[in-house]
C-alpha cells in the first residue's frame, strides 16, 4: 500500500465515522456506511459520507479543486461520478480514473470488488482471495450486482469461485451485527470467521 493511501485511510477511519477499507494491488479506498446502500441502478458513495470526508479532507489542509476532487501532495482522491445511464456498468467512471495517474478512488464496495476483477481477468494484478474476503467482511457488497456484471464483462469465472463463500461470510456478519451492536471489527475475528466458513 503506497505511503499517501495509507495516510488517507487512516485519517478516514479516525472517528470512525466512515468505514473504509483499502483495496490491495488497486489504488481503490473502498467506502460504506450503514445506512445507505449502493442500488441496481446507481453506485455511489452517499451525499452524507461525501460531506463527512469533504470536512476530514479539508482539516488536513487537502486542496479542493471540485466537488468530487482533492489533491494531496502529487496525488488527486476522487469519488468517480455515477454510472451515467440506469443499469449502466457500474466501474465506467472508476476505470476511467484508474487509466490516469496519481489517483486514490473512493469507491463503493461492489465497485472495488469488481475493479479488482477487471484488472486480474486483465493481467494486471494477482487476485487476492483474502483481500476479497475480508472486504465482505467489513463492507457488505451488491454479490447479485457482481455476479451480473461478471458475466456480463466475460470474468465470471474468476467470482464464480468466490460467490459461495462471500455470501456466508455477508450472511454470518449480518446476524452478528443484528445480534451485537459493538461489533468486533479486528482482525483476529476476521480472520477467525472467515477460516470458519467453508470454501
Amino acid at each position: 500500500m503506497s505511503h499517501t493511501k495509507k495516510y488517507i485511510l487512516s485519517q478516514v477511519l479516525r472517528d470512525g465515522l466512515i468505514n473504509a477499507y483499502a483495496v490491495e494491488g488497486l489504488p481503490i479506498i473502498s467506502i460504506y456506511c450503514d445506512d445507505f446502500y449502493e442500488n441496481y441502478d446507481y453506485d455511489i458513495i452517499a451525499p452524507k459520507e461525501r460531506k463527512k470526508l469533504a470536512k476530514i479532507f479539508e482539516e488536513l489542509k487537502m486542496k479542493r479543486r471540485s466537488s468530487r476532487y482533492y489533491t494531496y501532495e502529487d496525488t488527486d482522491i476522487c469519488h468517480p461520478k455515477p454510472t451515467r445511464t440506469l443499469g449502466g456498468n457500474p466501474i465506467d467512471e472508476v476505470v476511467r480514473e484508474l487509466q490516469r495517474e496519481n489517483r486514490i478512488i473512493l469507491a463503493t464496495p461492489t465497485q472495488a470488488i469488481l475493479s479488482t476483477l477487471l484488472y486480474c481477468h486483465q493481467g494486471h494484478i494477482q487476485i487476492d482471495l483474502e483481500d476479497i474476503y475480508r472486504l465482505v467482511y467489513v463492507q457488505p457488497a451488491n454479490l447479485d450486482k457482481i455476479q451480473q456484471w461478471s458475466v456480463h464483462e466475460g470474468y465470471s469465472h474468476l467470482f464464480k469461485p468466490l460467490r459461495h463463500r462471500c455470501t456466508a461470510i455477508q450472511r454470518v456478519v449480518f446476524a452478528r451485527r443484528k445480534k451485537h451492536k459493538k461489533f468486533d471489527w479486528t482482525e483476529k475475528s476476521i480472520s477467525q470467521i472467515i477460516a470458519d466458513i467453508p470454501a
